[in-house]
């Protein structure tokens, strides 16, 4: 995409703006500058702006009359903003307009890697001109043709577009018949509402599109550009560049608030790719010396490499030398990584970004990534919008009149009532502090008749999030909910949410599975009836739906932006989240600065466990499941490892044994193998040994798995062979669970404890077997048997289990 250039002269000194549709510039500025009453919206909304920053007598501007590409333009705007204030802009005409801009692009373009460091041909901009207006008055906007601010004429391009009303929960916009020109008043009142409806979100042209269309809105692209362009200029919206540069970002909020998170990315695809990681805490000012001489010598000083003091021997000289050079290395890795471009929706930079020549912006090396392919293309040249709606919907002046006034009566939906006044300050005085307005934590803990263990754990983890609300934080909270498998976590959400949702804040259910999702759908529901309860996940409708309460997978988070004030994330250290910087990126975007996160898992990340244990964070902890009964303690059972059993075509007597023993006392068996091709051979064994049980296998490589796992949850199937695909989410009454080859590398202590965590779920059958059969005893079997010990020692110290 390309857009305009063009710099003007506010009464706080020279701003470079980009635009994408230029007639509304000027119809912008003339409204900024004319004698209008503060009867409309527009008035209203630039009142301030008019008034500091504005003269209605004298406005300068200097248009740059050749098109250049979007992330060019950024380039130039972040360049003025550094450069522009030891410059004598007041005095300059067209010559030196000129000159500079192009400066500028050309500097922008080696910055992005656009043109060759060594190249010194002229930029590739045809017809370029600068025009500079000194005019008294502008005279913009007549009829048949439109008249900028420095004279040159152009032909107009009318804003025309079908005006239409957005109202929440109707089946779509009501369109006006009549098409007209649109006026400043009524693009204020469009810009408004696109803002809410972006309020915690960044999107894409195509996703924005796809949201209007769904609400009964056919824009074109044209008419989007108008909408966003003027948002730009009240301040309502914000553009970014798909992908985009650090330059690009630096001091730009939220969008670039977890960059750290970037360069972890960053070294974490250096380790996988046997690459140098980047070092930490290196000086950066090396990099800025003149020469690679003056930085290498540099280095050694810093680094203490004497050839004379240090080196008592040739061995200790070879090693001094290697190790200045390794560091070196990693030096010029972290600067390579430092100017590499990276998405801006999920981090992505590297081999992640695909370059190719975009017809759009007519760059030869437009970045597209393809990491966040399946969400919308993120390129350099396109249009990420976010609103600046949440940040500026209370904000105002007291005692000013309004025909109509936004307000928030609940979390999400918008309701607008007419009055003659509103006194702001009285407002938020009358709805109350959070603290204020908080109902009592134990109340609300009464309706979901929590069994004792769960009640400790969510009076502290509600007393967190009432300490959290009763002052304001600027930083994220994290509160770790360390809860043992069939605990019963879904119901610990209930009173957490319901103290958000009396708070007036918005909730998000993360989860990384689909299924997960489409499970707790119909129960948070159940528990919330008057709630507005958005589901998110690949292809589901509701996807540009906004509610008090999200219930999402974690992809889905990637299109937030400072939307939610409790990040509920559920099975944290599971397939896909786990080890993702991508996806805990997008969660810590998706979360408010002053939001709070709460962990849910039977086995945290060690990172997580480690600071737990040593107090660094708020947990809490449930060991012991809702029946109170202790957790089954696995058993050893030796035996050879499944594909030497599979060769000898038969299964060793004291396997067969333990197997006879589950199936005698009525319990439906899980086998769970580390491979897939192992499944097959291990059905056929366990046929020839067991004729008469029903037997069947299934993996993530199962196109029947669905049916498989709904026959064995109905008792259809008696003994089912598996994978780690069904460690997570199967809870069946009664049943034992076996583990073939739990030495193997593939089945660490989380794995393991998952997988035991399949028996004795039920209270009718609290008490059932769990075997790791392997041909050695692991450091993973012995700390997922450790950590089951300490959970049944810590429920009986805490006097959550039943009396025998």
């Amino acid at each position: 995409m390309k857009v305009w250039l063009y710099a003007i002269r506010l009464n706080t000194g020279w701003v470079m703006n980009i635009s994408l549709a230029r007639e509304l510039d000027a119809q912008y500025w003339k409204a900024i500058t004319s004698n209008t009453t503060a009867d409309s919206p527009h008035d209203r909304c630039h009142h301030e702006l008019q008034r500091r920053n504005t003269h209605r007598r004298w406005l300068r501007q200097a248009w740059f009359e050749t098109k250049v590409g979007f992330q060019v333009g950024m380039a130039v705007v972040r360049l003025f903003e550094k450069e522009s204030s030891a410059l004598p802009l007041d005095h300059w005409q067209e010559e030196e307009w000129e000159q500079a801009i192009l400066a500028w692009i050309r500097k922008a373009q080696l910055m992005l890697g656009q043109q060759g460091h060594r190249s010194r041909k002229r930029v590739d901009i045809d017809h370029a001109a600068i025009r500079v207006s000194s005019k008294t008055e502008l005279d913009l906007l007549e009829a048949g043709t439109c008249s900028d601010t420095f004279g040159h004429q152009f032909k107009k391009r009318s804003c025309k577009i079908a005006m239409f009303d957005w109202q929440e929960g109707a089946s779509g916009a009501v369109q006006r018949e009549n098409s007209s020109e649109w006026p400043s008043s009524e693009l204020d009142w469009e810009c408004s509402r696109l803002s809410q409806q972006l309020c915690g979100r960044a999107l894409f042209e195509s996703e924005l599109l796809s949201m209007l269309s769904g609400k009964g809105a056919a824009w074109s692209k044209g008419q989007l550009h108008a909408v966003i362009q003027w948002g730009l200029l009240n301040g309502s919206l914000t553009v970014h560049s798909g992908v985009t540069w650090p330059l690009l970002e630096e001091g730009q909020g939220s969008m670039r608030r977890n960059a750290g998170d970037i360069q972890a990315h960053a070294d974490s695809a250096g380790k996988d790719k046997g690459q140098i990681p980047s070092g930490a805490g290196r000086r950066r000012d090396i990099h800025r010396q003149g020469s690679f001489k003056r930085s290498f010598i540099l280095v050694l000083r810093q680094w203490g490499l004497s050839l004379f003091g240090r080196a008592s021997s040739l061995t200790s000289l070879c090693r001094l030398v290697t190790s200045g050079v390794l560091r070196w290395s990693r030096m010029l890795w972290r600067r390579e990584k430092q100017q590499l471009p990276y998405c801006l929706r999920c981090g992505a930079l590297g081999d992640e970004l695909q370059v190719s020549a975009c017809e759009s912006c007519g760059s030869s090396r437009c970045y597209t990534c393809m990491a966040c392919l399946q969400l919308a293309r993120s390129r350099s040249c396109a249009l990420l919008v976010s609103s600046t709606w949440g940040e500026r919907r209370h904000q105002g002046l007291n005692d000013v009149r309004h025909r109509q006034v936004y307000h928030w009566d609940d979390v999400n939906s918008l309701f607008i009532y007419e009055l003659d006044t509103l006194d702001l300050a009285q407002h938020q005085k009358a709805s109350g502090s959070p603290a204020e307005s908080s109902v009592e934590v134990e109340a609300l803990l009464e309706p979901y008749h929590l069994a004792p263990a769960q009640w400790d754990a969510s009076r502290g983890a509600l007393q967190y999030l009432s300490s959290r609300l009763s002052k304001e934080h600027s930083d994220q909270g994290q509160f770790l909910l360390w809860a043992v498998t069939g605990a019963g976590k879904t119901e610990m959400m209930f009173p957490m949410t319901a103290f958000m949702l009396a708070n007036k804040k918005k909730v998000c259910i993360a989860t990384p599975r689909k299924d997960v999702v489409l499970e707790l759908m119909p129960r948070i529901k159940k528990a919330f009836p008057e709630a507005k309860v958005v589901t998110l996940y690949g292809g589901s409708e509701e996807r540009f739906e906004s509610g008090e309460i999200t219930l999402t997978t974690t992809h889905q988070l990637l299109r937030f932006r400072d939307a939610f004030d409790l990040m509920v994330v559920d099975e944290l250290d599971a397939f896909p989240y786990h080890n993702n910087p991508m996806l805990e990126r997008a969660a810590k975007l998706a979360c408010k600065g002053g939001g709070t996160f709460v962990y849910l898992s039977a086995t945290p990340p060690s990172a997580l466990a480690r600071a737990a244990r040593r107090g660094q964070l708020a947990q809490a902890t449930v060991p012991v499941r809702y029946h109170r009964h202790p957790l089954p303690v696995p058993k050893r059972l030796p035996m050879p490892p499944v594909a030497r059993m599979i060769a000898s075509g038969r299964l060793p007597s004291r396997v067969v044994g333990a197997l006879h023993h589950a199936v005698l006392r009525g319990a439906q068996l899980f086998i769970f193998v580390a491979r897939i091709r192992h499944i097959d051979g291990a059905v056929a064994l366990l046929r020839k040994s067991f004729p008469q049980q029903a037997i069947a296998g299934t993996s993530a490589a199962d196109a029947k798995r669905a049916e498989k796992v709904l026959a064995f949850r109905s008792g259809e199937i008696r003994i089912l062979v598996t994978t780690t695909i069904l460690e997570r989410g199967v809870t069946v009454p009664k049943s034992d669970v076996f583990i073939w080859d739990a030495d193997n590398k593939l089945f660490d202590e989380a794995s393991l404890v998952q997988m035991a965590g399949r028996a004795g779920r039920s209270k009718d059958d609290p008490n059932g077997s769990v075997y790791f059969g392997s041909s050695q005893w692991t450091r993973s079997q012995s700390a997922a048997t450790r950590q089951i010990r300490r959970m049944n020692r810590l429920a009986k110290r805490g006097g959550y289990l039943l009396a025998k």
